[in-house]
């Protein structure tokens, strides 16, 4: 009897992979969402490119679009696939690239517009796009 459990159980294993297969991590998990959470996210998405230089915290982000503050960081990932820590520092960087390349700003500057002060800009900027930011002055993307 345990023998006829224990296959039983393995054969529910298996067929959990199987169903995990043609079911993508993302579609049930987005299911989870509401047409309206999806809605307060992007809102999210675009305050935080408003706001780049001093954005709010993730729990007044929360507060500003009624949404719990837990509910609002698994959304966050689920509808863009990244973190809003990771989206931020994504979107300053290529913010400080295109100010740099494009118009001409000393890094100084670029810095304090996009959130960072000098020196963390040249560090993440080094580690994001291999060369310090003096060097992108001038270049386009």
């Amino acid at each position: 009897a345990s023998r006829d459990l224990y296959l039983c159980g393995k054969a529910m294993e298996i067929a959990a992979h199987v169903l995990d297969a043609f079911c993508p991590l993302g579609s049930r998990q987005a299911s989870t969402l509401s047409i309206s959470d999806v809605e307060k996210i992007h809102r999210v998405r675009d305050i935080l490119d408003e706001q780049i230089q001093a954005p709010p915290t993730s729990l007044e982000l929360a507060l500003a679009i009624g949404m719990n503050e837990r509910k609002l960081r698994a959304g966050f990932k689920m509808v863009f696939n990244e973190t809003m820590n990771v989206y931020l520092q994504r979107t300053r960087l290529d913010a400080a690239y295109h100010m740099l390349a494009e118009m001409q700003m000393n890094v100084a500057s670029v810095a304090y517009k996009v959130g960072y002060n000098p020196a963390h800009l040249s560090v993440a900027f080094r580690k994001k796009f291999g060369a310090s930011p003096k060097s992108i002055r001038g270049k386009t993307y």
